[in-house]
């Protein structure tokens, strides 16, 4: 089931792909300024407290998480992991 974002998160998505496809991890801390320069350069006018939410929002919908490289889109295209979510999908609380 795909997940509805808003145009700005979109955006920030965006960026945030960006910081994770040059080896790094996401860390909330060390990706803030990254974006906040990434809107700077663009001229997006939002601010700090903006793009923490946007990020808390993304982080709440499952998309992206703490301490990892992945994001939802990365996992579910490659093929074992997709079978692996979807098989947890279906069958909840299986070990």
């Amino acid at each position: 089931m795909p997940v509805e974002l808003l145009k700005q998160e979109k955006i920030v998505l965006t960026v945030v792909q960006e910081y994770l496809n040059k080896n790094r991890f996401f860390n909330m801390k060390e990706i803030l300024p990254f974006i906040h320069a990434r809107f700077k350069m663009a001229s997006i006018n939002i601010n700090l407290r903006g793009i923490e939410e946007l990020l808390k929002s993304l982080a709440e919908k499952k998309l992206i998480v703490e301490g990892s490289k992945l994001y939802k889109d990365d996992i579910l295209n490659n093929l074992k992991r997709r079978k692996i979510y979807d098989f947890i999908k279906e069958n909840p609380g299986t070990y």
